[in-house]
């Protein structure tokens, strides 16, 4: 049975008792505003390249990007939760608020695929510039691209996202997207971002597994710690099966059909996917 309320009225209640963004200068909070806009134009001419996805790209740089606060950044995710999962049940709907809160305190980009838009948290990403000592540009960049190449991928491939199955083929999918991005950015070199690597070692992310772990366990107090999903053999080795398909070339053959998502047991052996798909 449907509850008769979801994630996005328990979103609506987490907006009324909770601050819109950490105070700062609105000097501040206008400069991180333009920086990430202009970021969006620097993304766009490399997601092509970096993916190999030219239609899925020219959908994606064609499609709006926005600059948000974290009530309209709690809304957008709420609503996002709701029309992915069925509430059926009371700990459904907690479950999304949990996502819901998460992610606005720690994220500081998504992809809507229910809207094909970009959505950039300012107020966390100008948090995070301080308390990281980032370069706020590449900063700014970094983020910009990230939720770029989700656009890119979740796009080409939008069973990756909504899926016919449960939570747990759901959660599947979105671990697979989550390491095919990070394959991605791992391919940006110095040449690309002259702080890449401070930015890779220091700069703060909020990876679906992290999430998973949350929901399940606790929520985690620091963003750099290493967390554990519980042992899920299909989770083995799907990093390392990013890597083989981005390096290799083979993201438009994995997106082409749903049929091509690997099996727990060709994450582990990628060799078997590519005789299995050609």
């Amino acid at each position: 049975m449907q509850v008769p309320f979801g994630a996005s009225a328990m979103a609506s209640v987490m907006n009324a008792l909770s601050y819109a963004g950490p105070a700062t200068h609105s000097s501040n909070a206008y400069t991180c505003v333009a920086m990430l806009k202009k970021a969006t134009g620097w993304a766009d001419c490399r997601l092509a390249k970096l993916t190999g996805l030219d239609e899925a790209t020219d959908f994606v740089v064609n499609q709006p990007t926005y600059v948000v606060d974290r009530h309209t950044f709690a809304s957008m995710v709420a609503r996002i939760y709701d029309q992915s999962m069925p509430n059926e049940s009371l700990m459904d709907v907690v479950t999304g608020a949990r996502i819901t809160r998460t992610l606005t305190m720690h994220a500081t980009a998504l992809w809507d695929p229910t809207t094909s838009s970009r959505v950039l948290l300012a107020p966390n990403v100008l948090e995070r510039t301080h308390r990281y000592s980032l370069d706020q540009s590449q900063w700014c960049k970094w983020v910009n691209m990230h939720a770029g190449l989700y656009g890119v991928i979740l796009s080409a491939a939008p069973f990756l996202w909504k899926p016919d199955g449960g939570l747990d083929v759901f959660i599947e999918r979105l671990l697979l997207a989550d390491a095919l991005v990070d394959a991605c950015m791992d391919t940006l070199t110095a040449k690309n971002l002259s702080s890449v690597e401070w930015l890779r070692s220091h700069g703060p992310r909020v990876s679906v597994r992290s999430l998973i772990d949350y929901v399940g366990v606790g929520e985690p107090t620091d963003e750099n710690q290493n967390t554990h999903v519980p042992d899920n053999p299909s989770r083995d080795g799907i990093e390392e099966f990013a890597r083989f398909i981005i390096h290799g070339g083979h993201l438009p053959r994995l997106v082409e059909d749903e049929a091509n998502v690997p099996s727990a047991h060709e994450c582990a052996h990628p060799d078997l996917w590519t005789m299995r798909v050609g």
